[in-house]
């Protein structure tokens, strides 16, 4: 099955936020629409392709300490999907091989080793 995932690069129209200062109630915001809008999906594709998914990580390195934050609160599945997709390569983690709590325990690792990277908003 071909992958649909859409590049956020395609998407600036969802960037109503993205040059404006982000903030926490923004994020919860956002997260908070995601939330609502996929809890009730099973097909990857479809909630990888969420607008609110989308523009959460449209907004880049500057959003990490934000869902790093949110993360250390509330162990998400998507929350790490999300920091991954930013991250990229700098994040060693295998979203499909490994269980929710080792790719939690292996986010906050790497925040602690690299959080000095990132300005805290």
């Amino acid at each position: 099955m071909k992958n649909e995932f859409k590049k956020f690069n395609e998407f600036n129209e969802f960037n109503e936020f993205k040059n404006s200062e982000l903030s926490y109630n923004d994020v919860d915001i956002l997260l908070k629409k995601f939330k609502e809008e996929t809890c009730l999906l099973s097909d990857f594709n479809k909630i990888a392709n969420n607008e609110n998914f989308i523009q959460i990580i449209s907004f880049g390195y500057k959003i990490i300490p934000l869902l790093m934050d949110k993360l250390l609160h509330v162990k998400s599945f998507f929350l790490i999907v999300m920091i991954k997709h930013i991250l990229k390569d700098r994040l060693d983690i295998k979203l499909l091989d490994d269980s929710v709590d080792e790719l939690y325990n292996k986010c906050l690792k790497w925040w602690e080793l690299n959080k000095n990277e990132f300005t805290i908003l």
